[in-house]
């Protein structure tokens, strides 16, 4: 059961719509058909939908002791 289902209140509406059309996009994940033409499409469409969501939350997508991206580089180099 989810969040939005036990507590109408939790999220905004905005939010709550976000929600939904993202558990359409994962529901409807060919997961028995990797080489499916659609895959990378769909796959796009699910972390765009998410970033939004997070986004939106204010949440942030990382934890603590993670190089950012520049301390990733120079350790790469």
């Amino acid at each position: 059961m989810s969040v939005i289902r036990l507590d109408q209140d939790a999220f905004s509406a905005r939010v709550r719509k976000y929600m939904e059309q993202l558990a359409a996009l994962v529901s409807n994940y060919p997961l028995s058909d990797p080489e499916d033409e659609q895959l990378q499409g769909m796959m796009r469409e699910i972390r765009l939908k998410f970033s939004v969501i997070t986004g939106s939350l204010g949440a942030k997508l990382g934890y603590e002791g993670r190089p950012t991206s520049s301390e990733q580089d120079i350790e790469d180099m």
